[in-house]
């Protein structure tokens, strides 16, 4: 298993910034502080096309499973954090819980096609502040999958990314979304999971910039 140690004060080779925020700094892992208005959507139903959501990126190739744990303590109408699975800004699949009002979160999926996105959600208390998503890719397809102590899996999603070339480095991590600081503690990778495939563990702890 490779470990990537946030808490080491630096970001590690391996990564990079998409959208880098206005601040980051280091202080018992890595804190992220978002822009406003950020989000990740493409045309669909809305119009708008944003694309100006932090991510800290690394490249992997091939077939591979990637498990993390958010915590979170939203405090505005979609507020969210959680998982990218980025290619460009056309095609993409990202899941979160975002916060609708004080009793509803969406628990959801954005699958992003050729330029249009595609939502799935489930409504689930605004009390929960810790979810753990599971991300796993065969070829081109996806199976998308939560959990609330990160033992017992439920699915979320399965789905397909149609520009996904077998040739290319796709690019992955964490999503960043309004008003959010985000700490991250450590990441581990291991080369014996699922279909034989690499898996990325993300240990991290979310909070709400004041």
């Amino acid at each position: 298993m490779k470990t990537f140690d946030f808490a080491s004060h630096e970001i590690p080779d391996e990564f990079f910034w998409f959208n880098e925020p206005p601040q980051y700094y280091f202080k018992q892992g890595l804190n992220i502080v978002t822009g406003p208005q950020t989000d990740f959507w493409q045309g669909t139903h809305y119009g708008f096309r944003p694309d100006n959501g932090h991510c800290l990126l690394t490249k992997i190739q091939g077939d591979f499973t990637i498990k993390t744990q958010v915590t979170f303590q939203p405090k505005t109408k979609y507020d969210q954090c959680g998982l990218i699975a980025r290619i460009d800004s056309y095609n993409w699949i990202k899941c979160s819980v975002e916060l609708e009002d004080k009793r509803v979160s969406r628990l959801g999926s954005v699958v992003t096609n050729l330029g249009y996105s595609d939502w799935a959600t489930q409504d689930i208390s605004s009390d929960i502040n810790s979810m753990y998503y599971r991300l796993s890719k065969r070829g081109r397809d996806f199976l998308i999958e939560y959990s609330y102590e990160g033992d017992h899996w439920h699915q979320m999603r399965i789905t397909h990314l149609h520009e996904l070339k077998d040739h290319i480095k796709y690019l992955f991590l964490l999503v960043l979304k309004p008003y959010y600081k985000y700490e991250l503690h450590r990441l581990a990778h291991d080369d014996n999971y699922i279909y034989n495939s690499p898996t990325m563990d993300f240990y991290q702890n979310i909070n709400l910039t004041s």
